[in-house]
């Protein structure tokens, strides 16, 4: 009989510290759950705020955005209180609370975004709109000044580009590259010869099948020696 009551003793320890282990297991399992939870929830918050951070807000945009990290604030703050004080990480289950930390903080996510979308389009649409270089070169003379130039406004053109097509920035660094790119864009523009004579058109639309002499005027003679390089210039006769 003793015997038989010391196996029976023994193998209710044992249940009990099997039932105990699996508990330990199923917390540290929750644990993981809501930490994987919150992290996914987390990083993009994070990630919005410090964006939102590279600009001046409007009071009323700034509100909006103060209001949604509070929201978040709150309810992180409730759901660390409960961790707290309870001993089973399921209790923050309670009253949605869990969720609804999940949920605000991905809503507030979306928000600083928006806020953050809005203010970059405002600072790009107060940069200059800028021509593209296939429309500059449809326009200019094609001179070595005016060529070099186009290059090197192309180049600044591709960074501006992509910069005024973002939806927001990817790097604080957007902001200084915006008007850098604008500020040379405008160095460059300057440099470029595009106000023709009517008769300089002229003759510029009849060099790629070989203009006439008689279009080569004492006016257009002028001002190609003061804005061009009259060396790549050449008389050839038609012999048909």
């Amino acid at each position: 009989m003793g015997s038989l009551i010391k196996r029976s003793a023994a193998a209710q320890a044992q249940l009990e510290r099997t039932n105990r282990a699996n508990q330990v297991r199923n917390q540290i399992s929750a644990i993981q759950a809501r930490q994987g939870e919150w992290s996914g929830a987390k990083k993009p918050l994070m990630a919005a705020k410090t964006k939102l951070k590279w600009f001046a807000l409007d009071p009323e945009s700034a509100k909006a955005a103060s209001d949604a990290i509070s929201a978040v604030e709150h309810l992180s703050s409730k759901a660390k209180d409960v961790l707290f004080r309870e001993a089973d990480i399921g209790a923050v289950a309670e009253n949605n609370l869990w969720v609804r930390l999940i949920n605000q903080a991905k809503s507030t996510t979306v928000i600083l975004r928006e806020e953050t979308q809005k203010a970059w389009r405002a600072r790009v649409e107060a940069s200059a709109d800028l021509p593209a270089p296939e429309l500059i070169g449809s326009r200019m003379m094609p001179s070595p000044v005016n060529q070099a130039a186009l290059k090197t406004y192309r180049e600044h053109y591709q960074r501006y580009r992509m910069l005024r097509n973002s939806t927001e920035p990817s790097a604080k660094g957007d902001l200084k590259d915006l008007m850098d790119c604008e500020a040379q864009l405008k160095r460059r523009y300057g440099e470029f010869v595009l106000d023709m004579p009517e008769a300089v058109r002229r003759f510029q639309q009849e060099l790629p099948i070989g203009a006439a002499l008689e279009l080569l005027t004492p006016e257009v003679l002028a001002w190609l020696k003061a804005n061009d390089d009259l060396k790549r210039f050449v008389i050839r006769t038609r012999t048909t």
